[in-house]
This record gives C-alpha cells, sequence and structure tokens, in this order.
C-alpha cells in the first residue's frame, strides 16, 4: 500500500512539474510595410509608425481605442488595442532592458495600452511596460504609447471540414 501511495505522489509531481513546463517561443517574421506576425498566436502586430513620422504614437486609452480601430496597414482595416495577455505574449524575459522580442524595431520601455479595463475600476486599463515586462494599470486619461494589433484572418480547414464544404 505505501509503494502504490508513493507512486501516486510521484505520479501527481511529475504531471505538476509537467505543466509547469515554459512554453516555446513565438515564430515570428516581419513584412516589408512594417507588421511583425506572430505565426504561434497567429496575431500580426504593428510596428511601423509612418503616420507619425516614425515616432510610436502616444494617446490616451480612449483615443487610443479610436486610432487602432481607424488604421489602415498592409490594405487591413480590422486592427484594434490588443487585450493585457496578446501584449504579454511578445514579451522575452531573457531580455533585460526592452523584454520585447528583437524582431519588433520601434520600441520604447514605457507603457504600451492594452484594451483590458480593470473589472472593478472602469476609469482605469491595464498597460504593459517592455522595461522588464511587467502589466500594471492606470487612469485612461493618461498617455501611453500604442502598439495595434490585428487576429490573422487565415481558415485553415481539416480534410473533413473540406469534404462537409463541398457536399
Amino acid at each position: 500500500m505505501f509503494r502504490i501511495m508513493m507512486l501516486m505522489m510521484g505520479l501527481i509531481l511529475f504531471v505538476i512539474a509537467d505543466s509547469s513546463t515554459v512554453q516555446p517561443a513565438s515564430f515570428y517574421s516581419r513584412s516589408t510595410s512594417g507588421v511583425v506576425i506572430d505565426h504561434t498566436t497567429k496575431l500580426e502586430w504593428q510596428d511601423s509608425y509612418d503616420d507619425n513620422d516614425g515616432k510610436i504614437k502616444q494617446l490616451n486609452w480612449s483615443e487610443a481605442k479610436q486610432y487602432c480601430q481607424a488604421m489602415l496597414l498592409e490594405g487591413h482595416t480590422d486592427w484594434r488595442l490588443p487585450a493585457i495577455d496578446e501584449l504579454m505574449s511578445i514579451t522575452d524575459k531573457t531580455r533585460l532592458e526592452l523584454s520585447i522580442d528583437s524582431i519588433f524595431q520601434m520600441i520604447s520601455s514605457s507603457g504600451y495600452w492594452s484594451a483590458t479595463t480593470i473589472a472593478n475600476k472602469k476609469g482605469s486599463a491595464w498597460y504593459l511596460s517592455f522595461h522588464g515586462g511587467n502589466a500594471n494599470w492606470g487612469g485612461k486619461g493618461g498617455t501611453l504609447n500604442i502598439r495595434c494589433v490585428r487576429d490573422n484572418k487565415v481558415v485553415l480547414f481539416t480534410h473533413l471540414q473540406f469534404r462537409a464544404l463541398l457536399h
């Protein structure tokens, strides 16, 4: 009985240890017009600020949402302000000064707005600082950096889904 319990405890510890393993790094590519494509999350990131003389745009939260929704980049108009977890997906904690993947060229260490509002503070939203890659929250009236995102709409069908479309 003791051996079975020890075996079960070892199995539980193995499952816990295995579930906390580090996820593989994202695979990125960059377009010629300054869009970074994350092939793991299927998100496309703005990394061009030609509309602002090549400088990262800084706005308050409401203006940031409007800016992203009105943006036309690479022929796409479905840009939006990212959720905080999406912003965190492009951090690289192995980099000390600027904890964002090195494929990004337009970088500021100060905060970037997310679309995620604080649940009990509707006048505040989450933002991410690439100096350390930490999330914080602040009043929506403050001015922070903007990095818009869009979902890659490429639809991949399985063999069965494709057959169903044909019938």
